[in-house]
């Protein structure tokens, strides 16, 4: 009862206080930054216009979803979010023993050019927002690493799957981010740099992982043991997530579970009971 009444409280404190909601996030936004820069990880910071000579993973990805059920509006301000997130992230070097941040490269975006409202989750319901979208980067980052050599420090999946999956499309591979509570971050603990490259070519999002040195090796990304489940009216959708890795000659090196991944299926879906 007295959570059922707090929550109440802040419901109203938001509607008539604003100023202090934004006044309280800018705070906390402020204290995330500065524990980030006194933590013990070596951020990447630099970058380099000559791009590095092996290609490691490259993805292509519409901007524009014109099947959302949303006005398009909110699709066409994305990809303009987008675009201004490119410039920010592109060129990054990752030295060995850096750690890449989506949030310490992604926070002054849009000091120049504001970003649009875009369409987030908030408290399980699609709502218009200011930066909006930008986790279609963060999500296309995070399965861009998962080809790689680098270590994921950090991911955090999606409560609710928003939008049906492309066909083909290999499940529980996203990361959302919220700048100042979660983050992407992945370590390279390699003896060699790689280098995030980032761009909008007419209606595709396209990210690319270069590296110094030839790897010689493929990763295949796969799912086992898909199953759904209705808790409380909710569906639950469950799956493994398994990441092959393979060398030129076809050898398998390794071929490991990296995870379970849950998450709610926020659009209409019959499940067979």
């Amino acid at each position: 009862m007295i959570n059922k009444y707090s929550r109440i409280a802040k419901s109203k404190i938001k509607d008539y206080f604003p100023f202090l909601v934004h006044l309280k996030r800018m705070l906390h936004k402020k204290s995330y930054y500065k524990k980030m820069n006194n933590s013990k990880y070596i951020f990447a910071k630099n970058k380099m216009e000559n791009e590095l000579e092996y290609c490691v993973h490259k993805i292509s990805q519409q901007m524009i979803n014109y099947n959302s059920g949303y006005d398009l509006i909110y699709q066409k301000n994305k990809a303009h979010n987008l675009k201004i997130l490119c410039s920010s992230m592109t060129d990054t070097i990752i030295y060995p023993g850096e750690v890449f941040s989506f949030w310490l490269l992604a926070k002054d975006a849009d000091k120049e050019k504001p970003y649009k409202d875009g369409l987030i989750l908030i408290d399980g319901e699609i709502k218009p927002s200011y930066g909006g979208g930008l986790c279609q980067m963060s999500n296309i980052l995070y399965e861009l690493f998962l080809h790689s050599p680098l270590t994921i420090l950090e991911r955090h999946t999606h409560k609710t799957k928003s939008f049906p999956p492309h066909e083909g499309e290999i499940l529980g591979i996203d990361a959302t981010v919220s700048e100042g509570y979660i983050d992407l971050k992945v370590k390279n603990e390699t003896n060699h740099m790689f280098q995030v490259l980032t761009s909008t070519t007419g209606k595709d999002l396209v990210t690319e992982l270069k590296c110094n040195f030839d790897i010689n090796q493929k990763v295949k990304l796969y799912n086992k043991n898909l199953s759904y489940e209705v808790i409380e009216k909710d569906i639950h959708e469950s799956v493994d997530v398994y990441k092959k890795v393979i060398d030129l000659n076809g050898t398998v090196l390794s071929d490991d579970f990296l995870y379970r991944n849950t998450c709610i299926i926020g659009y209409e879906m019959e499940v067979n009971k």
